[in-house]
């Protein structure tokens, strides 16, 4: 874990999406049933559910957080503009990914940041 936490003080915002697709192929490969991207006031926690129990997976700085969301948002379909509502889509792995016996996809609820939360990727 030593080494994701160095490596997320060197990120840069333009490394978003090598790391969104890198969080969410692991996501996949560990069996996560599903992500929580949660962004607090020093930084963005991501979490998998492994086996019930969210995990703290990732630490990333504030600095990046906001294209991490907006990473999301496009993958998901949602309007990347509109951060005062809520809004869902879905998230399908192109690379024939699956999760057990299903293909790796999605539900993406994201709410308001203002409510402190932010989009969690859930598998089915």
């Amino acid at each position: 874990m030593a080494d994701e936490h160095s490596r997320a003080k060197s990120l840069k915002p333009s490394d978003t999406v090598s790391l969104i697709d890198d969080l969410l192929s692991r996501a996949v490969e560990v069996g996560a049933s599903d992500i929580h991207f949660e962004p607090t006031a020093a930084e963005l926690v991501v979490k998998y559910r492994l086996d019930g129990v969210l995990n703290v997976v990732e630490r990333l700085p504030k600095e990046i957080a906001a294209n991490c969301i907006a990473r999301l948002k496009v993958l998901g379909g949602l309007l990347t503009y509109r951060t005062d509502i809520p809004q869902e889509g879905r998230i399908s792995l192109s690379r024939g990914e699956r999760i057990g016996d299903r293909p790796a996809s999605g539900h993406l609820p994201h709410h308001p940041w203002a409510a402190g939360r932010g989009p969690s990727v859930l598998s089915g």
